[in-house]
């Protein structure tokens, strides 16, 4: 049977839904993930999905994209905190209450503003390229799950490609203001690996990573409030 968490009669594969599963439902959860293909294949379409990632979007990089004027001159161009750079004093404001910018509390969203600044000072350029490897990153980390829970290579390539490619993606990826939107993708893919592997195995280790990963992901956008529902819908 599953080991039973004391936690009011909540269990490691469920901890955020409060549902029990029994083994047999563990099973069919990581029954589809079975599957061990190939590394080397893995490892080159996830490099190689990063690398059209970088290509694709790198222009906003390298052609200098500006600042824009909407949103963009509050979170950094006008925000003498963040175009401080990341110091110390800057930590503690951005994980203030009381701050907000644009109408959302997101510190950790708010310190990669504050790191790019720290690296590139004002070049626009810069701050697009960190937008544009979060981008990259997150697609490789959709492929690496999407392997991990299915072990089915190819439809998680194309899966993994479609939501890194598509114009849709355009203005999370050109818009510096949106870093907000390359940020909590990364974070939560991180936080459902974290889930699928505490399926897989229980541990109180990977069930703190899990919640560790949500609450960072919650200081990049508030969005990801919504993550527990999901973990029911995986369930």
């Amino acid at each position: 049977m599953a080991r039973a968490w004391p936690l009011a009669g909540v269990r490691a594969g469920n901890a955020f839904a409060g549902v029990r599963l029994n083994a047999s439902q563990l099973a069919q959860v990581t029954e589809s993930g079975a599957g061990s293909p190939p590394p080397r294949l893995c490892v080159a379409i996830g490099a190689g999905l990063v690398a059209t990632t970088l290509l694709l979007f790198g222009r906003t990089a390298w052609e200098g994209f500006a600042f824009l004027r909407y949103d963009d001159q509050q979170y950094i161009v006008n925000n003498e905190m963040v175009r401080g750079g990341l110091t110390w004093e800057g930590i503690v404001w951005a994980f203030r209450p009381s701050t907000v910018v644009v109408a959302n509390w997101h510190p950790v969203t708010l310190l990669s503003h504050m790191l790019d600044c720290q690296i590139f000072g004002m070049w626009s350029g810069g701050h697009h390229l960190t937008s544009v490897i979060w981008h990259a990153a997150n697609a490789g980390l959709l492929f690496a799950l999407l392997v991990r829970m299915t072990g089915r290579v190819w439809p998680s390539a194309l899966v993994a490609a479609l939501f890194a490619w598509h114009p849709l993606r355009a203005e999370s990826v050109a818009w510096i203001a949106e870093r907000k939107d390359g940020l909590s993708p990364f974070v939560w893919l991180l936080m459902l690996l974290a889930y699928v592997s505490l399926v897989r195995r229980q541990s109180w280790w990977t069930y703190l990573t899990v919640v560790l990963w949500l609450a960072f992901g919650l200081m990049s956008k508030t969005m990801m409030v919504t993550s527990p529902f999901l973990l029911l819908l995986l369930d």
